[in-house]
């Protein structure tokens, strides 16, 4: 009974902390491989990460007068990848999923295709 106890009290923990520490995205957005397409934003993003350039690549771009920027996200392959960036101190999380089969995302401005 104590070896159950404690197994337990062990699976319940590790899922606490485990759940503590994970972050659902703030946006999850569809795109087509081969593609670059352009995010709208409000406020310049600071300190931007990708978890997985494989996939895609994405950089901003910011009006000079105004605080209005754009996150241009280029798709590589299918597959899913993260960007994380901070607005106002305060950390963002998109989730790009690149999907040939599902149909791209209504907040994404397309660009264009791009090979190679």
């Amino acid at each position: 009974m104590k070896k159950f106890i404690l197994l337990l009290t062990m699976v319940l923990f590790s899922q606490l902390f485990i759940n503590a520490n994970a972050k659902e995205p703030d946006k999850t957005i569809n795109l087509h491989t081969d593609g670059a397409y352009i995010l709208l934003l409000n406020t310049r993003p600071i300190e931007m990460t990708i978890s997985n350039p494989q996939i895609i690549n994405a950089e901003v771009t910011t009006e000079i007068y105004s605080q209005d920027s754009q996150i241009v996200i280029k798709t590589l392959t299918e597959g899913i990848a993260y960007i994380n960036y901070k607005l106002k101190n305060t950390p963002q999380t998109i989730k790009v999923l690149v999907d040939n089969n599902a149909p791209v995302d209504k907040d994404v401005i397309e660009i264009d295709k791009v090979k190679g």
